[in-house]
């Protein structure tokens, strides 16, 4: 047995650390297999269990959370996302995040995208309930001919990366601070929003599908909330 830092939540029980510790084998088991099989043995520290906030306990317990307690396919998603982040260089990405001590507003890549109108507030409040974070990204007043001139879908795909790193990074800190699991409440503002706006859905479908993101074996985020249903209609 090992120490867990789940112990000290007090909304989570034994049950759910001892599940934790089978997914941790499990996971770790992968991560060697990958390693054996990978080319390049020069990386000796792929089979260690970091970054915290991918494979701590605390990452480990969200996705037990988001299928439904159940190991294996927990285990069979991580493996998965293993595959990714090594095909997108993810941990090298944290790595070089963590040297820079970049924050989310101040990553490369963010001020581009917020001169280029994509506005957001990734930071604005803590829920009541829960203490979870609440961000705000106001859609609807993006300018459309604006967005699409000063960033490329490609650049903005990269910055987005690195700002859900940075998320994924700060939710882990707040939890084991806190010593409760913390979360993202987005509320997405789009009024203001019209048919021009759909010559930027492929930026919106980067937000909501990008393989780097859409393969992170749980949710980060508590709840959605969209504000003007009826221009989210039009613009799409």
């Amino acid at each position: 047995s090992r120490y867990s830092v789940l112990s000290t939540f007090p909304d989570i029980d034994a049950e759910q650390i001892l599940k934790v510790m089978q997914l941790h084998m499990k996971v770790l088991q992968a991560k060697m297999r990958r390693h054996n099989n990978d080319d390049d043995d020069d990386d000796d520290e792929d089979t260690e269990m970091r970054p915290l906030h991918v494979y701590g306990d605390v990452a480990l317990h969200r996705a037990l959370e988001t299928f439904g307690g159940d190991v294996e396919k927990a285990a069979a998603n991580y493996d998965e996302y293993i595959q990714v982040r090594a095909d997108f260089g993810l941990d090298a990405l944290h790595a070089a995040l963590v040297e820079s001590q970049a924050s989310v507003l101040s990553c490369p890549g963010v001020s581009d995208m917020l001169d280029a109108s994509w506005e957001v507030n990734d930071w604005c409040a803590r829920s009541v309930q829960g203490g979870h974070v609440a961000v705000v990204e106001k859609w609807g007043q993006i300018d459309a001919d604006r967005l699409l001139k000063q960033l490329s879908l490609e650049d903005f795909t990269k910055t987005h990366e690195r700002r859900y790193e940075l998320r994924l990074m700060l939710l882990d800190q707040l939890s084991r601070s806190e010593r409760r699991v913390v979360k993202f409440i987005i509320l997405l503002d789009v009024r203001g929003g019209s048919m021009n706006h759909r010559k930027v859905i492929p930026y919106f479908k980067v937000w909501t599908g990008a393989r780097a993101i859409q393969s992170v074996p749980f949710r980060a985020m508590e709840k959605v909330f969209v504000v003007g249903v009826n221009q989210a209609v039009s613009m799409l």
